[in-house]
C-alpha cells in the first residue's frame, strides 16, 4: 500500500484563478500606466497591487495537501503546516460556515483543535467528490472507511 497522497484544487478552477487574476492585474497595470503620465509617485501603489496580486494568485493555485510517509503538509492560502501522522485523530468534513467559507475536509488532531484542509474545500461540488476524498484521506492515515449501507460493496 502507497502511503503517499496528493490533493489539489481542480485544474479547471485552477485555470480560472490564475484567469481572474491576470485580468485583474491586467486592470491595474493600466491603472499604473495612466497614474505614471499624471504623477510617476502616485504609479507605485498600483505596481504594488499589482505584486500583490501575483503572489496571491500564485499561492492560491499552489494550494494542495501532500501526505508522505511521516508527516501530512497542508498549503493553505496563507500558511503551510507539516502535521505529523501520529497526531491526526480524524477527518471529518464541514465545520462552522464563519471559519471557512465552503465545504472543506477539517484535519482532527489529538488535542482537538482542527486544521482546514483548504485544497479540498469547494463550493459547489457534489458530496460523492467530498466522500472520495474523505476516503482517500482516511486511507492514507490507515483507517479503512467503513462501507455505507445501500452501497454495492456494503456486506450483505
Amino acid at each position: 500500500m502507497s502511503t503517499s497522497l496528493t490533493l489539489r484544487l481542480d485544474r479547471g478552477f485552477r485555470a480560472l484563478l490564475v484567469a481572474w487574476s491576470s485580468v485583474l492585474g491586467l486592470f491595474v497595470l493600466i491603472f499604473a500606466i495612466a497614474a505614471a503620465r499624471h504623477r510617476p509617485l502616485l504609479a507605485l501603489v498600483p505596481l504594488v497591487m499589482l505584486g500583490l496580486i501575483a503572489v496571491w494568485g500564485w499561492r492560491w493555485t499552489q494550494e494542495a495537501v501532500i501526505g508522505t510517509d511521516t508527516d501530512l503538509i497542508v498549503r493553505n492560502l496563507l500558511t503551510t503546516r507539516r502535521i505529523p501522522r501520529q497526531s491526526i485523530r480524524d477527518f471529518r468534513l464541514g465545520g462552522s460556515t464563519l471559519e471557512y467559507p465552503g465545504r472543506a475536509i477539517r484535519a482532527v488532531l489529538d488535542d482537538g483543535s482542527t486544521v482546514v484542509l483548504a485544497a479540498t474545500g469547494r463550493y459547489s461540488a457534489p458530496s460523492a467528490d467530498h466522500e472520495a476524498r474523505l476516503a482517500q484521506l482516511q486511507e492514507w492515515r490507515g483507517v479503512v472507511p467503513p462501507a455505507r449501507q445501500g452501497s454495492d460493496s456494503a456486506p450483505s
